[in-house]
């Protein structure tokens, strides 16, 4: 990906997915002593990979993260939600960006909200959030800068979570953030 990324447009980045280490392994990132500059991001699995998001199993990467300004993508399916509290409690310097896959996050916006509410490190990423005024509500409550457009191609149609966003009575500048200026926000204050 790496490669395919070289050479491309100044906005694209990738996202590499990480694993707890093994007591042995150096550093927080196996394999790879220095970032290559088109990651902007980690996506961790610890339900799928079975580890706990605790501090003391995973918290050499939020460290390292956090040192980087490099926010971290959870599926909502994947931990908890007092897991993902308490890491965005212990470490408010971490965006830890919520991502709406692999089921609709309809069922679960009352944890939801009050992670958003109790912890400002925390955005939501728009791909599979089907509730009617989740935009506007989200925007006046917590802040358009909270929101983060995502499609999930090739699996889902883009155009339900663009449809959210243009059909949101919020002012168009909102709009802007949440269409792309979220996410680029992200990615430029990244050290690399």
């Amino acid at each position: 990906m790496l490669q395919a990324l070289r050479g491309q447009s100044k906005d694209l980045f990738a996202l590499w997915t990480r694993l707890p280490l093994f007591p042995s392994e150096p550093g927080p990132v196996p394999g790879s002593p220095e970032t290559p500059k088109e990651v902007r991001a980690v996506r961790t699995f610890p339900k799928s990979h079975h580890f706990p998001l605790t501090d003391w199993c995973i918290g050499s990467l939020y460290e390292w993260l956090i040192d980087r300004r490099m926010p971290l993508f959870v599926w909502h399916t994947e931990p908890d939600w007092p897991s993902i509290y308490q890491t965005a409690k212990v470490y408010s310097k971490l965006s830890i960006v919520i991502e709406t896959q692999v089921q609709k996050i309809l069922y679960h916006t009352r944890p939801l909200f009050v992670l958003m509410r109790d912890c400002r490190n925390v955005p939501v990423e728009l791909s599979n959030f089907v509730g009617q005024g989740f935009v506007e509500y989200a925007a006046r409550e917590f802040d358009a800068h909270r929101l983060i457009f995502g499609s999930f191609l090739p699996v889902n149609d883009p155009l339900v979570a663009m449809g959210m966003i243009l059909d949101a009575e919020i002012p168009e500048e909102q709009k802007a953030l949440i269409a792309g200026g979220n996410l680029r926000r992200l990615a430029t204050e990244v050290r690399i």
